[in-house]
Parts: structure tokens; sequence; C-alpha cells
């Protein structure tokens, strides 16, 4: 048997060590394909991550913009109804105090027309009074009865007074 120069009684391989026909993978390149590859599925998975995250806050950022949108149109559209509302009350408000002037207005008229109907009738019961009185007298002396000068003074005195409410 020969070997390999300088070991004696070897046999010298032609080959890789190992059963015939089966090769082994070489030793020095197996380490850097294993790196090339988990780096590869590293870096894909961080592109899809990526990009997942970017259609995430494209999505949240287009969503927030929409309800910004809407929310700064439904406060206008509150605005212009409070604006509204008070420009109402205000309005109510006026024709309120225009009421209450008049009611106020309508019940010192009221006091002035109770006033004159109470002033009316006490001068229509003096202007009664002497009516009745003149009447009475009147029917004293067509009686044939004696008229004191006291019943006189009360006819002249009841007639008086309805001839200044009379304006005579």
């Amino acid at each position: 048997m020969s070997g390999p120069p300088g070991q004696p009684g070897l046999p010298a391989l032609s080959g890789p060590p190992g059963p015939p026909g089966q090769r082994r993978a070489p030793r020095g390149g197996g380490g850097r394909k294993t790196a090339l590859v988990l780096l590869s599925v590293a870096t894909g998975l961080l592109l899809v991550g990526g990009g997942v995250l970017g259609y995430l806050w494209w999505s949240t950022s287009t969503e927030l913009t929409d309800t910004r949108t809407d929310l700064q149109s439904q406060v206008e559209d509150l605005t212009g109804t409070v604006e509204s509302r008070d420009s109402e009350i205000d309005r109510l408000g006026d024709d309120l105090q225009q009421a209450q002037d008049e009611l106020s207005d309508a019940q010192t008229d009221l006091e002035g027309t109770e006033n004159m109907v109470s002033l009316l009738e006490e001068q229509q019961d003096a202007i009664r009074r002497c009516i009745v009185l003149a009447s009475e007298v009147n029917a004293e002396i067509e009686a044939g009865q004696d008229v004191s000068e006291a019943r006189f003074d009360e006819v002249d005195e009841a007639c008086a007074e309805a001839d200044k409410i009379l304006g005579f």
C-alpha cells in the first residue's frame, strides 16, 4: 500500500474521504450561503413589514384627514345653527319686550278706563239725583203740597253739581 508521501503504510486517496459515490458539502462556503439566505429572508420580511406599515400609516392618515374635514364641516354647520338661533332668540326677546310694553300700556289704559268708568258712574249718579229730586219736588207741587225751602235747596245743590258735570 502506498500512502501519501511522507506517510508509509496508508493507501493513497484519490478523492474526498468517505464512502465512494457520496459527496460532502464543501466546508468553507456553507456558512456564507446560510447567512445569505437568512439575510435575504430578513430583508424580504422587513420590506413586506415596511409596506404593511406604510399602507397602515397612509390609510390612517387618509381616514384622519377625512374625519377632520367632516368634523370641521359639522362645526361650521353647528356654528351657523347657533348663530341663527342666537339671532332668533334676540328677535324673540325684542318681540317679548315689545309685547310686555304693549301689555303695560294696555294695563295703564285699562286702569284709566276703570277710573273713567268710576267717574262716569259718579257723574251719572249725580245727574240722576238731580232728576229724581226735581221730579219729586215737581210731583209735590202738582199735588198741591207745600215744598220746604230746604227741599228746594237740596234740588238746587244736586242740580248745580249736574250742571257742572254737563258743562252748563
